[in-house]
C-alpha cells in the first residue's frame, strides 16, 4: 500500500512526495520457524531434565560443610590451656576432624581477612593462652607449628581471596596484643 506525504520544501512550496515500500510485507518460512520452536522445545525440557537430576543429588548428597562442631570435640572453644590445646591438635591430626574444625571457623564471619582471622582466634582460643604465644615461638610457644594455625589459615582462605601470608601476618597482630587485651580484661 502506498502512503502519501506531503513536505515542505523551500519556504512553503509544498510537494507531494509518494513513499512506495521496497517490498510487500514481510512473509515468514513457517518452516523454519517451526524448526526453531521444536528445537528451543527439546532444549528447555533437557534443561528442566538436568535441572531435576541435580536437585535430586542434592538432596541426598550430605553437607560437606559443618555449622557446629562434631560431637566429639574434645573441647569447649575458646581453648583455655595448652592441655585443652594437646587435646585438640591431637584431635585435628585427623584430616576429617580437622576439616570439620576448618568449616567450623569459616562460617564465624567478617567483613575482611583481619576481621575473619580475629573472629576465629578470639572464638579459638583464650586471651590468656594467646598471651602466651607469639608466631614464630621468640621467648614464647610457636603458634606456627599448631595445626590450629593451619586450620585458621584453611578457613580464612576458604570465604576470603588472601594468600596464606596474609592470614599468618593477621594471626601474628592478634597474638602480639593478646596481652594488652588480657590487661583490659583484668581491670
Amino acid at each position: 500500500e502506498k502512503e502519501n506525504c506531503v513536505r515542505t520544501v523551500n519556504d512553503n512550496e509544498i510537494v507531494q512526495v509518494v513513499n512506495t515500500p521496497t517490498s510487500s510485507v514481510s512473509t515468514r518460512d513457517y518452516t523454519a520457524d517451526q524448526e526453531f520452536r521444536t528445537k528451543l522445545l527439546t532444549a528447555i525440557t533437557h534443561i528442566k531434565e538436568q535441572n531435576d537430576k541435580i536437585i535430586a543429588l542434592l538432596d541426598t548428597k550430605p553437607s560437606t560443610c559443618t555449622f557446629a562442631l562434631s560431637d566429639n570435640f574434645p573441647v569447649t572453644l575458646p581453648i583455655k590451656s595448652d592441655d585443652e590445646l594437646k587435646l585438640v591438635e591431637e584431635h585435628i591430626a585427623s584430616a576429617q576432624n580437622l576439616s570439620h574444625l576448618i568449616s567450623f571457623f569459616a562460617t564465624l564471619g567478617g567483613k575482611d581477612v583481619v576481621s575473619k582471622t580475629n573472629r576465629i582466634l578470639k572464638h579459638a582460643i583464650t586471651d590468656g593462652l594467646s598471651a602466651n604465644y607469639n608466631f614464630c615461638g621468640h621467648k614464647k610457644k610457636s603458634f606456627s607449628d599448631l595445626k590450629l594455625k593451619s586450620a585458621v589459615v584453611d578457613a580464612v582462605q576458604t570465604t576470603c581471596t588472601t594468600n596464606k601470608k596474609d592470614v599468618e601476618d593477621c594471626i601474628k597482630v592478634y597474638l602480639k596484643h593478646a596481652p594488652q587485651r588480657l590487661a583490659r580484661k583484668k581491670q
